[in-house]
């Protein structure tokens, strides 16, 4: 029996040094080796940017340009922080199966081969003349027998299994708050999901108002720089006021503002959706990364105080807070277990080699109780956080509901603000058309009127410019409060 305890203790060794070796050598090569987490990070970061920033997005998308649901899938493919977090909730689901793994009996096996220095045994085992020594010369009827001792060197294997109850109504709990965890990394990736969607959302309408704006703002340029030119000519003849031509070269210069602010814009939402997509803006083919697509009227009938309901429906933020006090409660609980004794059950089997033996292996079968009084006193102090915890918690659920809702009605009215500047842009528009329309029906050969015709044809590219930069910055505040809301991403929760 001697010989399949020993095989079963090596095929142990072998087997948690097999798996030692596996994952060390997927962490370090050397495990007594010291890593620097400055060059460390450094070469990581170094990798991971020249791995993104030199990967055009147009080769990403295998397109010339990116609608919206090309960037809303490719964010969702290629995004760090998504990915993080996706990373996070299955480390959580990990847990929770550790933390129910702990509701089972223990089962243990334990080996013991020791070698000593002296024989462990008394002489005598006769009643009343224990411990007395054989005397050789003696002849009379002495001590002459010896009681059964222990071989110097033996063996010793030991399988046992046991269950506490309190382990169990302690570990109940914390697969409770493992549960809770794995559902709040749920959540939490929703949460990313929904904050980069709407970032992508955004940036993706204004650099598409942006794009269309650009063809009408170089042709307001151009006309704008034309009538300084003339204006400037017929100022030279004293045909035209100074007044005028101040107003004209102001004209001119706003012109080449607006054209500067609407490239610098582009440029950095370009960065942002880019940034958003784990794509390069920089390196990009067929002559640069653009989205394609059209923009309509924004349109979202609700009232704030019915968006703030939804809000605090869909975002899971509230979700998260109600998790954490759910976890509050179990730690409460579980520090009102931790006040009753220990109670273990255990069965436990032996085998022992030692020849001095008459029975090799036995069985045991008890209960033992342990009641540890520092334990319980640090218990009380516990207990009291524990309660703090619940009280925090509880308060935490309304402050998120709160934060929820100021941040809700702040994206609503910065929504409201921008769908009415496009309403008036949309009238200031009309009426520049029809400004341009009377002008031109007016028209004569005088350069006076020409001048005044070219004016009104600049007033309604600016008009024009405005019109679809309101438009485009309308839709992103849409995409913006739709993230607030939650509305613009979502998964069932898993199954528990």
């Amino acid at each position: 029996m001697v010989r399949p305890f020993k095989t079963a203790l090596a095929t142990v060794a072998v087997v948690c040094l097999c798996l030692l070796s596996s994952s060390c050598r997927r962490v370090l090569i050397d495990p007594f080796s010291s890593v620097d987490h400055r060059a460390l990070y450094s070469a990581h970061a170094s990798e991971t940017l020249a791995e993104r920033r030199f990967k055009p997005a147009s080769v990403a998308g295998h397109k010339q340009g990116l609608s919206l649901d090309d960037c809303i899938k490719l964010a969702l493919e290629n995004n760090l922080e998504l990915q993080v977090a996706r990373f996070e909730e299955l480390t959580r689901a990990y847990v929770e199966e550790s933390s129910r793994a702990r509701l089972l009996p223990n089962l243990s096996f334990s080996g013991q081969l020791t070698q000593q220095d002296t024989l462990i045994f008394s002489y005598s085992d006769i009643l009343g003349r224990e411990g007395e020594t054989p005397e050789v010369a003696s002849t009379d009827t002495g001590v002459k027998n010896y009681s059964t001792g222990k071989e110097r060197g033996a063996w010793r294997g030991i399988l046992e299994t046991r269950w506490s109850p309190t382990d169990a109504a302690l570990a109940y709990y914390l697969t409770k708050n493992s549960r809770n965890e794995k559902l709040s990394a749920h959540y939490k990736r929703i949460k990313v999901g929904q904050t980069l969607i709407g970032t992508v959302e955004a940036a993706y309408f204004r650099l598409l108002g942006l794009q269309q704006c650009m063809p009408s703002a170089l042709r307001l340029l151009g006309v704008r720089k034309e009538v300084d030119r003339n204006v400037g000519k017929l100022l030279e003849e004293q045909l035209f006021r100074i007044e005028d031509y101040h107003r004209a070269r102001q004209k001119a210069l706003r012109a080449d503002e607006i054209l500067a602010e609407i490239r610098n814009e582009m440029e950095m939402q370009r960065n942002i959706l880019a940034s958003a997509l784990g794509l390069s803006p920089d390196f990009c083919l067929y002559g640069g990364f653009h989205v394609i697509g059209c923009l309509s009227e924004p349109a979202l009938n609700k009232q704030i105080s019915e968006m703030e309901l939804i809000a605090v429906r869909n975002r899971p933020e509230g979700y998260e807070a109600g998790l954490a006090y759910l976890n509050s409660t179990n730690d409460l609980k579980r520090t009102v277990v931790k006040y009753f004794p220990k109670l273990t059950g255990f069965w436990r089997y032996t085998r022992d080699s030692d020849k001095y033996l008459r029975e090799k292996d036995w069985k045991d079968l008890g209960v033992y109780i342990n009641m540890d009084m520092m334990e319980w006193i640090a218990n009380l102090r516990e207990s009291k956080a524990a309660r703090a915890n619940v009280a925090k918690t509880e308060k935490t659920m309304a402050q998120v509901a709160v934060g929820i809702s100021a941040q809700v009605r702040t994206a609503a009215l910065k929504f409201f603000h921008a769908r009415d500047q496009a309403e008036r842009s949309k009238r200031a528009l009309d009426g520049f058309t029809r400004v341009l329309h009377a002008l031109k029906e007016r028209h004569s050969v005088r350069d006076v009127s020409r001048i005044a015709v070219e004016e009104a044809r600049g007033d309604l590219l600016e008009a024009r410019v405005s019109r679809i930069r309101a438009m485009g910055e309308a839709n992103a505040a849409l995409a913006e409060l739709k993230a607030q809301m939650g509305i613009n991403y979502n998964e069932p929760a898993p199954d528990n």
